[in-house]
């Protein structure tokens, strides 16, 4: 362990948990997007909440604090049954089934679809948790002693280039031809890329799958509460509830919607495989009578009029931040620091080289503003950058100040031929910017609003997806 904490540390990229949260600075880093991990009112309601469901357990002598077992021992109880039901409707799924966290959603399902003689494709920039649960799929299957597991047969797994429906569609072919008409074929992509900021092109996506009869497994992790109808994510905003490749969609609750855990929102049958071969649903402590409050209540907060104001001043200080950066940028072309493109709260601005990138980081956070580096493993070699992250709770002023910083930077690291030295921060060092800046608090009137969108869809009739239920 010593020696590998030491090779990290000789190539600049060991990491340490921060002694503080940077307590005052402007937050320009967490995943907090609408505010509603910092929002008065949705905490009253998830504590009033929480207490009615208590005191509905005590009546019946029941456990009010923890789950007490998992799911399939003492852990389901009948809020966990209203709960997923809810979401579901929600969600307009056939029905939900709710984890503890999104990684362990991730890991676990890409891990029990993984089946030999079949093929799972991934868009190159998926979460580690998606390239984890491929791992263990494949392992498990390998190491089986299991007589009904043919040892000729291994499970497939392809990447495709980012975002690219060409590539796909070449995997696709590919995959089909190799194992024939009987095998079932997944492509796992993400709504949202959370290093990137950039979208799926989800609708090509999907037709894509549907013309191999392949099956769509759409992580919404950071599109949930931003995009769509109510904050349902990018594959409502694209109108794909029924689009005959979706298999399933995966919303995490820790990110926009302010709380914790996660939930996979997709056919009764997946749900049914879900309970009976994914590990980390069978073997976890079920989520508390709080966790599954936290859920309900913020996926309803923000899915009335509040919501749509969040959301909606969200998107214009993206649209703010692009332009003035765009301005900032223009005159720099070559130096190897570009914005990438995003109409996203997240905005990654390439810097790089580690030392680079972490002393910019640090100069940022010494005049008061919270921005964050991003670097090798978490993100390649030579593509290290600072990662901006937007909030309802951010001001304009607090945008023109964070480009103005970033502007003294690149116009300092253009004087030095466009790179400069290792750790120089050009215009930023805060030996000459010392004045910081109060954080700015997002107002806490909330109003309630809770919109009717009708039933959940009705389950999809593609072969594709039907195909794979009936195999699984």
């Amino acid at each position: 362990m010593k020696r590998a904490l030491q090779k990290r540390a000789s190539t600049g990229k060991l990491r340490r948990l921060p002694e503080t949260v940077l307590p005052g600075a402007v937050d320009f880093t967490s995943n907090d997007y609408l505010g509603l991990a910092r929002c008065p009112e949705l905490a009253q309601r998830i504590q009033d909440e929480s207490r009615r469901v208590e005191s509905l357990a005590r009546v019946h002598s029941g456990p009010f604090i923890g789950a007490t077992g998992s799911r399939l021992l003492s852990g389901t109880t009948w809020y966990h049954n209203e709960v997923e039901n809810w979401l579901a409707s929600f969600f307009r799924r056939e029905s939900a089934l709710v984890f503890n966290s999104g990684y362990d959603l991730n890991l676990g399902l890409l891990a029990c679809l993984s089946r030999p003689g079949d093929a799972i494709l991934f868009d190159e920039l998926v979460h580690n948790s998606s390239v984890m649960g491929l791992r263990l799929g494949a392992w498990r299957h390998l190491h089986s002693d299991s007589a009904s597991v043919s040892k000729s047969k291994k499970l497939h797994s392809m990447v495709f280039r980012h975002n690219d429906v060409d590539s796909l569609e070449s995997r696709l072919e590919k995959s089909r031809a190799l194992l024939g008409d009987q095998a079932l074929l997944f492509v796992a992509v993400e709504a949202v890329y959370s290093m990137d900021g950039d979208l799926a092109p989800l609708s090509q996506i999907c037709d894509a799958a549907a013309r191999h009869g392949a099956c769509v497994i759409v992580d919404e992790a950071h599109s949930t509460g931003v995009l769509g109808p109510g904050g349902r994510g990018l594959v409502c905003a694209e109108g794909l509830e029924d689009h005959p490749a979706l298999l399933c969609s995966i919303h995490t609750f820790g990110k926009a919607l302010g709380c914790h855990g996660a939930v996979l929102c997709g056919p009764q049958l997946l749900r049914d495989y879900c309970v009976n071969y994914c590990a980390p649903f069978i073997y976890s402590t079920a989520p508390s009578f709080h966790s599954l409050a936290s859920m309900r209540l913020a996926a309803e907060y923000q899915e009335g009029p509040e919501g749509d104001r969040r959301r909606s001043r969200l998107h214009a200080l993206v649209h703010v931040f692009r332009k003035a950066m765009d301005g900032a940028l223009v005159k720099r072309e070559g130096s190897g620091h570009r914005l990438l493109p995003s109409s996203t709260a997240i905005q990654a601005l390439l810097v790089p080289g580690n030392e680079r990138v972490m002393a910019v980081a640090a100069a940022l956070q010494a005049v008061g503003l919270d921005v964050r580096p991003l670097r090798p493993p978490t993100v390649p070699a030579g593509k290290e950058r600072l990662r901006v992250v937007l909030h309802f709770h951010n001001t304009e002023e607090e945008l023109r100040i964070l480009v103005q910083r970033l502007s003294d930077w690149l116009n300092e690291s253009l004087m030095e031929g466009g790179s400069g030295g290792a750790g120089s921060t050009g215009g930023l060092d805060a030996s000459t910017h010392s004045s910081k800046i109060p954080m700015a608090m997002a107002s806490s009137i909330c109003s309630n609003g809770r919109e009717n969108f009708g039933e959940p869809s009705a389950i999809s009739k593609n072969r594709a997806v039907h195909l794979a239920m009936s195999r699984l």
